[in-house]
């Protein structure tokens, strides 16, 4: 399981970096990215946190997760 995850991050990562490549920004470092990319995990936890309180509460918290990951 943790090597799905990792090959998970990884592809997350360089997604991130091939789009800011493409978008011609700034070269960021790539210690910058792998932090963004870990902004994930924190909305899964509290996507399961809310299961594990509320059980139907998972479907919201998902979505609302999403969308703050959208707008940042």
């Amino acid at each position: 399981m943790k090597g799905i995850v990792l090959v998970g991050w990884f592809l997350h990562v360089s997604l991130l970096k091939m789009s800011l490549f493409s978008l011609g920004g700034a070269e960021a470092p790539l210690l910058d990215i792998v932090a963004y990319a870990g902004y994930a995990f924190t909305g899964l936890c509290l996507a399961v946190l809310g299961r594990i309180i509320v059980s139907y509460s998972y479907y919201f918290v998902m979505p609302w997760t999403c969308l703050c990951m959208g707008i940042v």
